[in-house]
């Protein structure tokens, strides 16, 4: 679905939107 393998590890944040997804992904990993 995605074509970001960090993303596969927070399964969560699947559920929600695409957007949503980059979000949560941002606050759980500092870039």
């Amino acid at each position: 679905m995605t074509d970001v393998p960090f993303i596969q590890v927070e399964d969560v944040y699947f559920s929600r939107g695409d957007n949503d997804i980059f979000r949560g992904v941002n606050m759980t990993i500092p870039r």
